[in-house]
């Protein structure tokens, strides 16, 4: 037998239940989400109020026809970022923020925010970047950190922070990138930081750190960029940098090193950029920079060079940009920069050069920017700076070049724009 028909009122009847069903569905979330833009937008009115800068991005649904939506777009704005750096904003301030689902970036440097405010970032499902320097969150505060897991850059800045706030630091390892210092951290708290094995990144600073402490590192081999300041390494940590193959910018400031660790470096056959600054560094150590042959970018300001070292980097064939600031570069040390085929960008600020240096740049074939600020130059200079004919600026503040001769300057330079004091 066969089974037998459902009355045409059942047909009618469940028919009828499921459109009642989508209906309901439809209506609940339209009201959902223009209940959600509301809110959104009061929060932004607030938050321009206290004079922080948003963001907003208008995300299309899947499945709108077009006829429909210009009439709806407007409550698919989704506030994305917020900057209430150096703003005078509080704890309470932050609560805004949990009327927004869409915001990534959150930017709180140098606020007033402290430990209580920290716990409603918690409830951001998104935020992926955020940055917390010079603020009054405690070591304690941070973790309230460490249940966003959607977090990959976070910037506390050179701040207070020590050894137990690396242990809730350690505890995010969804990180990519990281920015942290503190007068309290030491060694043993480094060693928290060799959990966040994601990170490509890695910016710190802390007095108490020594040579020691660089060895937690080793299990970071996803680092691309390395910036070290402030700190105790010397010469010996070098050979631990030197493991680090995906490294490509590594920058070591305010350190005591002397130069014969550089050797070290000749490892890391992708660094491309490299600053050595506030270092004892003198002329002989950088004869062992011609290992990285892949260098294009070296700044060395702020050291013991005089010179006569310069000759090394003749081995830095894809060299475009260096900085000398601060040093005690002089004339003779020009002729061995104008042999650096590729450079463009040279930096001489506060070098003891003149006249009969600059003649020696002609040589260089490729230079298109050039600093020469607070440096003796004067108008007998002018004919020598003339003849770089592939400059496109050239910085001449406080030095004794006339009105006159920076008229004469840009009669021959008419595609160079040269700045000086006002």
């Amino acid at each position: 037998m066969s089974e037998p028909k459902p009355a045409k009122s059942q047909v009618i009847f469940w028919v009828f239940l499921f459109f009642a069903i989508a209906t309901a569905v439809v209506l609940i979330s339209v009201f959902n989400i223009r209940s959600r833009h509301e809110r959104q937008q009061a929060a932004i009115v607030e938050i321009n109020r206290l004079r922080g800068i948003t963001e907003t991005q208008v995300r299309r649904p899947w499945g709108i026809p077009d006829r429909l939506w210009p009439s709806v777009d407007h409550l698919f704005v989704h506030l994305e970022k917020v900057d209430f750096n150096s703003k005078k904003v509080n704890d309470d301030d932050l609560r805004l923020l949990q009327d927004t689902d869409h915001v990534w970036k959150l930017l709180l440097h140098n606020t007033e925010i402290t430990d209580a405010g920290v716990q409603y970032l918690k409830d951001m499902p998104q935020l992926r970047v955020l940055t917390l320097g010079n603020t009054k969150v405690s070591d304690a505060g941070l973790a309230n950190l460490t249940g966003i897991t959607t977090l990959i850059d976070l910037s506390l800045g050179n701040d207070k922070h020590g050894d137990a706030g690396l242990v809730h630091i350690g505890k995010i390892t969804s990180l990519r990138m990281l920015t942290v210092g503190g007068a309290d951290i030491t060694d043993a708290g480094l060693a928290h930081l060799s959990k966040l094995r994601k990170l490509k990144t890695l910016r710190l600073s802390g007095a108490q750190i020594t040579d020691a402490g660089l060895k937690q590192f080793s299990s970071l081999r996803n680092l691309h960029l390395l910036e070290i300041s402030g700190t105790n390494i010397t010469d010996a940590s070098l050979t631990d940098l030197g493991s680090f193959s995906k490294l490509k910018r590594l920058a070591l400031v305010d350190c005591p090193l002397r130069g014969p660790g550089l050797a070290e470096l000749g490892r890391l056959k992708n660094l491309q950029s490299l600053q050595l600054t506030h270092t004892r560094i003198d002329d002989d150590g950088l004869r062992y920079l011609p290992r990285l042959s892949r260098l294009r970018s070296l700044n060395l300001s702020d050291s013991n060079i005089n010179g006569a070292g310069l000759q090394h980097l003749s081995g830095l064939p894809e060299l475009h940009s260096l900085t000398l600031q601060n040093t005690g570069v002089k004339n003779a040390g020009l002729e061995h920069i104008a042999k650096l085929k590729k450079l463009s960008g040279l930096i001489l600020t506060n070098c003891p050069i003149d006249k009969a240096g600059l003649e020696k740049l002609r040589n260089a074939p490729e230079l298109s920017y050039l600093n020469l600020n607070d440096t003796p130059i004067d108008d007998d200079a002018v004919a020598a700076l003339a003849m770089l004919q592939k400059l496109k600026v050239l910085q001449l503040k406080n030095t004794a070049v006339t009105p006159d001769g920076i008229a004469r300057l840009q009669e021959a330079l008419p595609d160079c724009k040269v700045y000086t004091d006002p």
